[in-house]
């Protein structure tokens, strides 16, 4: 699960921020975000955190930082069918976050649970490349000042 980090230690490695002097782009902090919330299921699934995480809510795309990020910003996402893409992307992100929920604790197959978390690591990458393919298409300004 997650990538080799050192010691014996998994986690996910977060992307490398896009910096350009005081600028950044605004598509940083919803990335920031998403990881983070990558970081802390998987610290539960690796049984570091006893944070707890309901299959229903995390199944509802709607409500993560990234999706307030997301429709927040409709000039960001112009062509229509790129749009349903990333939509897709993020709700089946949810959909495979979710499946992994009712596993978490009972005696399911460890193989079970690292074919959910390898869907799901994929998924994100997936979604993190959409969106930035997206908006280098969009003509829109994405840096803003720090």
């Amino acid at each position: 699960m997650g990538r080799q980090a050192g010691a014996g230690t998994i986690r996910v490695l977060p992307p490398a921020w896009i910096r350009i002097g005081f600028l950044h782009t605004v598509f940083d902090d919803a990335i920031a975000a998403h990881i983070s919330w990558l970081v802390r299921f998987e610290s539960v699934m690796l049984g570091s955190s006893c944070e707890q995480f309901d299959a229903r809510q995390i199944s509802d795309d709607a409500i993560c930082e990234f999706a307030r990020w997301m429709f927040a910003n409709p000039a960001l996402f112009p062509d229509a069918e790129r749009c349903e893409q990333v939509k897709n992307l993020h709700r089946s992100f949810h959909r495979e976050a979710a499946a992994i929920v009712p596993l978490l604790g009972l005696p399911a197959p460890r193989e079970t649970i690292e074919a959910h978390w390898r869907n799901l690591c994929a998924l994100s990458d997936q979604l993190v490349e959409a969106v930035r393919q997206e908006l280098q298409h969009s003509g829109q300004p994405t840096y803003r000042r720090s």
